[in-house]
């Protein structure tokens, strides 16, 4: 079961994330842009699900956000080997990279805890 204190570390990370990756958006090239328009969405989606209120009492919720959280795993990583042939800002995938790294490290707990 989810505490209040992981649904908040979840939040701070994907919302690092979420961050980080606008950021990229701005520095990516003309094409690599949408593939991190797509990352952008999942992430809020993760993040709209762990808004929501008393999700740590509602089983139901938990674990449709630890399916959401499967899903954006592949799709963090698949963006992860790619962010170097579409960012030409060293910093920005520096830190986009850390940030995907903490959420999918954050991600694996949540899903290995349900």
């Amino acid at each position: 079961m989810l505490s209040r204190d992981d649904i908040e570390a979840l939040q701070k990370t994907f919302g690092d994330l979420y961050s980080k990756l606008n950021s990229a958006y701005w520095a990516a090239s003309t094409e690599g842009k949408d593939k991190i328009q797509g990352a952008i969405d999942v992430v809020n989606g993760i993040l709209d699900q762990l808004n929501k209120a008393g999700l740590e009492s509602d089983n139901d919720a938990i674990q449709e956000l630890t399916n959401s959280l499967q899903g954006v795993n592949q799709n963090l990583a698949d963006l992860r080997k790619q962010l170097d042939q579409i960012v030409h800002d060293i910093k920005v995938v520096t830190d986009v990279v850390g940030a995907i790294d903490q959420a999918l490290s954050a991600a694996g707990k949540v899903i290995a805890a349900v």
